[in-house]
């Protein structure tokens, strides 16, 4: 290699990472926020009212995350990776309008049939309106992740998150409701969509059109190019290549909620309330582990397409690094859990440091899975990974109902690992293996 094209590899090279280093970095800002606000939303419901809120609040977003995740079918991982131009942004965006409003009223149905109390059914129907305008803000959100601009969503991400913590506090401070403060909560997301996703999206699209062509840009041009296109054809075909992606959602959902279903069923929702409270710090490590799987699903879906050393090199060095983040929280949790709890959560929580490690292996078997997901979304393979979360899934299930009934919260923490331990063999074995000869 001659020292110009040497030269020219280093600084392709150094530049390459220092785009992901800054990617990395907003989306770690972003899904670190948004993750301290629900965890806020936690503290406060346990400070100030009781775990019987907490569980109300999770319940509500237990029934509701493996709805809107089949629904929405992951289309921006294919919005993304759509590296060959296949179809829309109205594509993507038609899909998912017609996916969440069905999803909206499959929820509304539900809540009328498994809740209590009408504010348990008022709460599940509002955080299901919630997940819409999520949904909605995450394809237009696909524009920015699409040309490697992680900055314009981790700001929306971090609006929602300050957003969705101001609304629930005034509505238990104010109103004395937590019915109160989801509808303020969505109310403002809604606003976030409309007053910074969009026109966020529309510059994006604006100052792509101006770099490829280098003339104006007509603003009616660019309302078209945002508007969704509902052609029967390619919504279909993107709706079948997206479809194991949705079930791969859904078993993903699954896999942390069936424990809690199970946990509800042979308790009640304070308990649920208890557990729901412990488990959420796996979240802290996924803050981490899925901002750096969405920055490297576009360079994973390119090294697979025209490198596939590069594939599995980079794959591995993930792995590794999310690995060491499962060790750590594992490790805090067993050293400091009891008195972590009780100085965030109140004296209540404190004695449940052992369901708080047991949560942290699952967590920590989870990231690793995770990693391997978007390995595998970027060969496209999601019905491998499909078929390795049924796996995952049965066997939680199964075990949930063995383990629940007689252990408690501990039985659910422990089907949880179990079942997360088996995604990982299932898949990573298939995908080290099997990259080198799919096509």
């Amino acid at each position: 290699m001659s020292k110009a094209n040497r030269f020219r590899y280093f600084v392709e090279h150094v530049s390459r990472h220092q785009v992901l280093a800054k990617n990395v970095s907003w989306t770690v800002l972003g899904n670190l926020t948004y993750a301290l606000s629900q965890w806020a939303i936690l503290i406060t419901l346990a400070r100030i009212s009781s775990a019987k809120l907490v569980g109300q609040f999770s319940l509500g977003l237990a029934i509701t995350a493996p709805i809107m995740m089949f629904l929405n079918m992951k289309l921006r991982i294919l919005q993304v990776t759509d590296v060959k131009a296949e179809f829309s942004f109205g594509h993507f965006l038609g899909l998912r309008i017609i996916t969440s409003t069905a999803g909206l009223g499959i929820i509304c149905t539900l809540a009328m049939l498994v809740a209590d109390t009408l504010d348990t059914v008022y709460v599940i129907v509002l955080v299901g309106g919630s997940k819409v305008v999520e949904s909605l803000s995450d394809i237009f959100q696909g524009i920015s992740h699409r040309y490697e601009r992680m900055e314009p969503v981790a700001k929306s991400q971090m609006l929602r998150g300050i957003a969705s913590v101001v609304a629930v506090v005034t509505g238990i401070a104010v109103f004395d409701s937590l019915v109160a403060g989801v509808a303020l909560m969505s109310v403002a997301w809604a606003i976030i969509l409309l007053a910074y996703d969009v026109p966020t999206a529309r510059r994006m699209v604006e100052k792509e059109a101006l770099n490829l062509n280098g003339d104006g840009f007509d603003g009616a041009v660019r309302i078209r190019a945002l508007r969704p296109l509902l052609d029967n054809e390619k919504m279909r075909e993107l709706a079948i290549l997206a479809l194991p992606l949705g079930l791969v959602a859904t078993l993903e959902s699954f896999s942390v909620n069936i424990p809690r279903y199970v946990l509800h069923a042979y308790t009640n929702e304070e308990t649920l309330g208890y557990y729901a409270a412990v488990s959420y710090f796996v979240s802290a490590g996924n803050v981490v582990v899925l901002a750096y799987g969405n920055v490297l699903s576009l360079r994973l879906a390119r090294f697979f397409n025209f490198n596939r050393a590069m594939f599995r090199r980079e794959l591995i060095h993930a792995i590794a690094a999310v690995a060491v983040i499962g060790f750590l929280g594992v490790s805090f949790a067993i050293i400091a859990g009891d008195r972590f709890l009780q100085s965030i959560y109140g004296d209540d929580y404190y004695g449940y440091s052992d369901i708080f490690a047991w949560c942290m292996v699952a967590g920590a078997f989870g990231y690793v899975g995770a990693i391997v997901g978007y390995g595998l979304h970027a060969a496209r393979r999601s019905r491998v990974q499909l078929r390795s979360l049924i796996i995952s899934v049965a066997i939680i299930g199964v075990s949930s109902m063995l383990l629940v009934p007689r252990f408690g919260m501990s039985g659910a923490a422990w089907s949880w690992a179990l079942g997360s331990l088996a995604q990982i063999i299932y898949s990573l074995n298939v995908l080290l293996h099997g990259a080198q000869r799919w096509q």
